[in-house]
């Protein structure tokens, strides 16, 4: 899957000529748990939205399009970034490469814009600020990581788009 950031610009861009606000929903897809966030224009940040989690086994892509279709539409979200862990070089790896394989099936289940976003560190970040809180036991730490690596992704790749857009954010 290739991202195509101008195509996004442009839609982006025409809403924001219409005036009417943008949703963005953000996956830290995990094996068992997909961390999520959704930014809204209209309040101009981005929140965790709270996680998909499997029921006990890995989730296969059919289930994962499903729930993530669900939200897309309950939500009336206009992107869906993907974070993509590429490895420290910059290169795909093989989580990299199926995380590319299902980007592009859910772009295909979807009509709206679907984008893959260089994810590297989230993960770390988001587990880090959460140890850092010292309150939370592991099993619950484990949860919040995907929600906020998710928030952390949305977060990166808002700023990005927002320079791309002329906004400041």
């Amino acid at each position: 899957m290739r991202n195509n950031y101008d195509e996004l610009i442009a839609r982006l861009r025409e809403k924001q000529g219409n005036s009417k606000p943008y949703r963005v929903l953000a996956l830290d897809l995990g094996v068992k748990i997909i961390g999520l966030a959704i930014y809204d224009s209209r309040i101009n940040i981005s929140l965790p939205f709270g996680h998909i989690k499997s029921d006990g086994k890995s989730m296969s892509n059919f289930e994962k399009i499903i729930r993530i279709s669900s939200i897309v539409n309950s939500e009336s979200l206009d992107t869906v970034v993907i974070g993509l862990p590429l490895e420290k070089s910059g290169a795909i790896g093989d989580i990299s490469r199926s995380i590319l394989e299902f980007a592009e099936k859910l772009a295909e289940t979807l009509d709206i814009s679907v984008v893959t976003y260089d994810e590297r560190f989230s993960s770390r970040l988001a587990d880090r600020m959460l140890r850092d809180l010292g309150h939370l036991n592991r099993k619950k730490r484990n949860i919040l990581d995907n929600e906020v690596a998710a928030t952390i992704i949305l977060n990166d790749f808002i700023q990005l788009i927002s320079k791309k857009l002329g906004v400041i954010t």
